[in-house]
């Protein structure tokens, strides 16, 4: 299952009228951080963009009159002397840590979203780990490391929200046995939602879901939970 999936599903389910409100309430909160990091995701990968220095800029730059004040004679040679070396090897971009690492991001952007990327051989816990190297290098942008930052923070809420809703999802799920107490013991409770009739027809089908091997109830809430908790992993990624 991927991501967009799982959201579809936790969206029918919250939608269900036999979702618990707890259950409800922590998909809600979840779904809402969700969206939180799509909006960080967004930004920083609009800032990426426009951080990462071409070729012809870092030329500029290089033999430029404050790049000389600010390093030094020297210094600024040496950076200048790269940076043509580079346009004269065919480089497109700048080689610094950042710019390079920001072009290995870029390139993978994908997984910000859920998606994969063909061929790559990057999964999301190593764009994290370039994210972290990229906010940590001394020739990042303050824009960038705060836009890096800001998503680290959105990707770290939300976990939180998904370890909540899984904990939610297992203790919600009904399984057989508990569903025939409950229409055993208080049926009151089911006449009170479903009427008298389709009372005595949910009783029916818990008892032969019983007489079949089923483990579960089979409401719409419990079926989609179950799906949910088989593809757990997606919650945290």
């Amino acid at each position: 299952m991927n991501k967009r999936t799982l959201i579809e599903k936790l969206q029918t389910m919250a939608a269900s009228p036999s979702c618990y409100p707890d259950l409800k309430q922590v998909t809600h909160a979840y779904l809402k951080l969700v969206e939180a990091e799509i909006i960080a995701a967004k930004n920083l990968v609009a800032e990426l963009n426009e951080d990462i220095v071409t070729i012809d800029e870092l030329v500029e730059i290089s033999h430029s009159k404050e790049t000389g004040e600010k390093f030094g004679a020297e210094a600024a040679k040496k950076f200048a002397a790269n940076a043509d070396a580079l346009k004269v090897a065919g480089a497109k971009y700048c080689n610094c840590l950042a710019c390079t690492l920001a072009l290995e991001i870029l390139d993978n952007q994908e997984l910000f979203f859920g998606e994969t990327v063909s061929g790559s051989g990057m999964d999301k816990r190593t764009l994290i780990e370039k994210l972290d190297a990229l906010r940590t290098s001394p020739s990042c942008y303050p824009d960038l490391k705060q836009s890096v930052k800001n998503y680290l923070v959105a990707l770290a809420a939300k976990q939180v929200a998904a370890k909540n809703l899984i904990a939610e999802l297992e203790e919600d799920v009904v399984d057989i046995d508990t569903l025939i107490e409950h229409v055993s013991s208080d049926i009151e409770h089911f006449i009170k939602f479903f009427g008298v009739e389709g009372a005595k027809l949910f009783a029916e089908n818990a008892y032969k879901l019983k007489a079949a091997g089923a483990k579960y109830c089979n409401c719409l809430a419990c079926t989609i939970a179950l799906e949910i908790l088989d593809n757990k992993d997606v919650l945290l990624t």
